[in-house]
């Protein structure tokens, strides 16, 4: 491990732990979890309406409070607009993690990944998205550093399957965005259970529907598909799956923006968190969950950079000002996650590209 591989590890992992001793404690303490318990006590939304979530109904009581308690977080952003800075906020949110996990998952389906820990991503993905991923998504990108990046990369290392590379777009369409978009409709009641709110709770595993999509789909499309080509025959899929992943970056960091703009919400209340402290108290649960998603965009951009770079240094790229010309470009088309996928797009056209 050279110095700089070293120094990120050491950062990502220090970004966790401080997350984990500031913010995890913190959420209990600015009224954000109260919040969440007594809306679960009460069996009510974060609005007041009951909450009528698709659930086993008290059959199983811990399976219940999992799909209830991620369905009122979700609310909190997405049942109305009464809070335009919370609903804007974790748009940003949902849509930069989303980015995140599109290029983790990406880095998973590299040959130098398949079979290893590395390709086992699903279990750390619901980790991140369920809990907190300002702690988990540092602390995970610090171990994939350290034990999971060969030594001298190759264009077999960067390899992908085609098929995986065809299914990946729809996978994230199947898995993400429909049930995200159900979310966001307005809501819909049969025989007495919300639509809205069931998408709220079951959409919380979509890291999971995602890889689901990936295994099925590939069972059903493998056997249509020719045998793959060689490794940098596959270069044209790969730019074609950035472009989808730089697409969601873009909406991802626009839309809030302007909706911010058209809502009057400032840039600091849409991207600036409270700082964590045991005297500083959220005016209400919407703020508090506020709060919550800005401090993982907030920790999780950097450190999806810094790991991005690394990546990109590894491959012993000579870096000159055209490069930063591109990241910069990058940046301003869809914000400050357009920076990690511009890296590692840089380094697979190095690499495979010719």
């Amino acid at each position: 491990m050279d110095a700089l591989t070293l120094l990120a590890v050491v950062y990502l992992l220090a970004t966790g732990l401080w997350a984990w001793r500031n913010l995890y404690y913190w959420y209990y303490s600015n009224g954000l979890m109260e919040f969440l318990g007594h809306c679960i006590m009460t069996d009510r939304a974060p609005s007041g309406q009951p909450l009528k979530v698709l659930c086993t109904s008290g059959r199983f009581p811990s399976v219940d409070m999992q799909l209830k308690g991620p369905s009122i977080f979700q609310l909190l952003f997405f049942e109305n607009w009464s809070y335009p800075d919370a609903t804007w906020a974790g748009f940003y949110f949902t849509g930069s993690f989303c980015v995140s996990w599109a290029l983790i998952v990406l880095e998973s389906l590299r040959t130098y990944n398949l079979h290893k820990f590395g390709s086992w991503i699903t279990i750390p993905g619901l980790l991140m998205f369920n809990h907190t991923p300002a702690i988990y998504l540092p602390l995970y990108l610090g171990v994939r550093l350290a034990l999971m990046t060969p030594i001298n990369i190759t264009p077999p290392d960067l390899a992908i399957d085609p098929v995986q590379l065809e299914l990946f777009p729809w996978a994230f369409a199947i898995g993400y965005v429909a049930p995200f978009i159900v979310l966001l409709l307005p809501d819909v009641r049969i025989r007495d259970i919300s639509i809205k709110q069931s998408a709220a709770a079951w959409w919380q595993q979509w890291p999971a529907y995602v890889a689901l999509c990936q295994l099925l789909l590939s069972l059903i499309w493998r056997p249509a598909v020719v045998p793959s080509p060689l490794a940098t025959h596959t270069w044209p899929q790969i730019q074609s799956v950035y472009m989808f992943i730089f697409v969601i970056a873009a909406l991802s960091h626009w839309l809030p923006v302007f909706g911010a703009f058209a809502t009057r919400v400032t840039m600091t209340e849409l991207f600036v968190p409270a700082f964590p402290g045991k005297d500083k108290k959220a005016r209400h649960g919407w703020e508090a969950a506020k709060w919550c998603v800005q401090w993982d965009v907030v920790l999780d951009t950097p450190a999806m950079i810094l790991w991005a770079g690394v990546l990109y240094w590894q491959t012993e790229v000579v870096v000159d000002s055209s490069l930063w010309q591109r990241v910069l470009a990058n940046f301003l088309l869809a914000g400050a996650l357009g920076v990690p996928i511009g890296l590692l797009w840089e380094r697979d056209a190095f690499v495979l590209g010719g």
